[in-house]
């Protein structure tokens, strides 16, 4: 009765010296597996029921692990009486019978589908998002802007494009290992008021700020801050004003956004829209 009320097939075979079977038992719980009853699966269904090509693959390479006195677990496809196809993972052990002079097989037959189904969703979203990730950094490594994702609590940069090491001379591994040494390169005489505008950003506020940035080669560079967006100058020496550059700022964010969507995703969190379709260039 245990046996019965298993959500699997529970059995016993005999295995034979020419590759033959007998079923002994086969509990209730082959038709919630198979769709078959016991007696249908006992009377011989089973075989004409798996997928040629898994027949090849699976079952009789696992005849030939009993054959040897192993254990062995397969996975292979069978058609339920509904007609869909079904995924099937086998767990099979076995001992040999001296009286009998044949294989004695215990075997437990469970469906598996819904995880063979998550596993093959999972791998496309894995797919997917490497996809979207190279697509990003594409993106991130040909524009001249400098722009990062942030953890908004631990103040940890999660990424940092490689404009960075252009502006500021330093590498994007210091800025990971030390969020605040962006702040350690800008100019003594503009970090007070920079101060000022990163307080009014963290209370929401839009903001545009110009200041310096000491690069260790001696080189000043001026920097724009539009809101979380740094924007690097071209101007040289004694100019007072900033040359812009533009780039493709819809795509920067769609790419972001499907990333970011597919992380949502793993996670169980709801997706939300990083930018319209209308969003301008700049």
């Amino acid at each position: 009765q245990i046996l019965d009320r298993a959500i699997a097939s529970i059995g016993q075979l005999r295995l034979h010296r020419d590759r033959t079977w007998t079923d002994d038992y086969c509990s209730a719980g082959c038709e919630q597996v198979f769709g078959f009853t016991a007696a249908e699966m006992m009377a011989g269904i089973w075989w004409s029921r798996v997928l040629p090509a898994d027949r090849e693959s699976a079952v009789l390479p696992s005849i030939d692990a009993i054959l040897a006195g192993q254990p062995c677990c397969t996975e292979y496809r069978f058609q339920h009486k509904d007609g869909s196809l079904r995924w099937i993972s086998s767990k099979l052990a076995t001992h040999w019978d001296a009286e009998q002079g044949c294989w004695a097989v215990v075997f437990v037959d469970t469906d598996i589908t819904d995880y063979k189904r998550l596993e093959a969703e999972y791998r496309q979203t894995e797919t997917a998002l490497r996809q979207s990730e190279e697509r990003f950094r594409q993106i991130a490594s040909s524009i001249s802007q400098f722009f990062f994702i942030r953890d908004a609590q631990s103040q940890q940069y999660l990424y940092a494009s490689p404009a960075y090491e252009t502006i500021w001379g330093r590498s994007c591994e210091s800025l990971y290992q030390n969020p605040d040494s962006w702040l350690e390169a800008v100019h003594p005489g503009d970090r007070p008021a920079l101060s000022d505008s990163l307080a009014q950003q963290f209370q929401g506020s839009r903001i545009q700020h110009e200041y310096r940035v000491c690069r260790p080669d001696g080189e000043i560079r001026w920097v724009k801050l539009i809101n979380d967006i740094l924007e690097v100058s071209k101007i040289e020496a004694g100019q007072t004003r900033l040359n812009e550059s533009r780039f493709d700022l819809y795509q920067l964010l769609d790419g972001l956004g499907q990333m970011l969507r597919f992380k949502a995703a793993e996670k169980i969190f709801p997706s939300c829209s990083i930018a319209r379709p209308t969003c301008p260039n700049v």
